[in-house]
């Protein structure tokens, strides 16, 4: 009967141990993935974000880029504009000219 007791006493502990030992095993492994997923989860956010920002850069540039060539343009039909007013008035100046000189001409 003592036989049987120690015999079962120690089943019975190494039940408790393995129990334990799987138990601890278990905690250690769900900590370790949710460890996982809150560092993918941080390092997804985190592209995200850089994403975010690298699109706003790229929307400023072509905001930026957009102005200068309104910009430019602008600048170019002014000047275009002025060139073609200055080419009239030297026409009209000149044909007032030759009239005139015609006019005396006669």
């Amino acid at each position: 009967s003592a036989s049987v007791v120690q015999l079962l006493y120690s089943h019975s502990a190494s039940v408790v141990q393995l129990l334990y030992s799987s138990s601890a095993s278990v905690v250690q492994l769900l900590y370790s993935s949710s460890a996982s997923v809150v560092q993918l989860l941080y390092s997804s956010s985190a592209s995200v974000v850089q994403l975010y920002s690298h699109s706003a850069s790229v929307v400023q540039l072509l905001y930026s880029s957009s102005a200068s060539v309104v910009r430019l343009l602008y600048s170019s039909s002014a000047s275009v504009v002025q060139l073609l007013y200055s080419y009239s008035a030297s026409v009209v100046q000149l044909l007032y000219s030759y009239s005139a000189s015609v006019v005396q001409l006669l």
